[in-house]
């Protein structure tokens, strides 16, 4: 048996065909709104590490806002440049944030506790353990560290505030792990 290379005859479609696909249609054309046009546009978003925008929290935690209150009253009154620089640093602060507790996430879905807390569980099989996600996560965590100390040695290239800097986030992280 042979095959013919002659391309198949379209039918002519039914006018309740064309009828009904035009009115299928005219249903989904995607959001109105400019809100709506935003959220669609996140719609494959995982977790915005990788986004030009970056995808931030609505409201910064409590020890975050407090710390970069008082490294804005530390710095007096700052020039554009760093201005600049002090917003990358508050930019990569949220970053890291948004990170670790991705990172807790994870650990979190991986692993559980029995009733006493002192063991321990994988929720999954062994077998069924992908790090691919958790070594993501810790390179990015790598990366907005590294991107937030470059802030903090442009922000302290005109005072020692550096020194300061690093003392007042380690108070706010002890003081947010108790």
């Amino acid at each position: 048996m042979t095959r013919s290379t002659e391309p198949p005859i379209a039918r002519p479609r039914s006018t309740a065909a064309s009828a009904a696909s035009r009115r299928n249609g005219a249903k989904s054309r995607g959001p109105k709104s400019a809100v709506g046009k935003a959220r669609a546009a996140r719609n494959a978003l995982r977790h915005g590490l990788r986004a030009s925008d970056p995808v931030l929290p609505d409201a910064m935690p409590p020890w975050m806002s407090a710390k970069l209150a008082d490294l804005e009253t530390a710095l007096g009154d700052i020039g554009q440049t760093r201005r600049e620089h002090f917003d990358r640093y508050a930019l990569h602060l949220l970053l890291i944030e948004k990170v670790d507790r991705l990172i807790a996430a994870e650990f979190a879905r991986m692993l559980a506790t029995s009733d006493g807390g002192d063991t321990v569980q994988l929720t999954v099989p062994a077998a069924d353990v992908d790090l691919s996600q958790l070594r993501a996560l810790f390179g990015y965590r790598r990366r907005f560290r590294a991107a937030r100390d470059r802030s903090l040695v442009k922000l302290a290239t005109q005072g020692p505030w550096l020194k300061q800097l690093r003392v007042a986030e380690r108070k706010a992280r002890a003081d947010m792990a108790d």
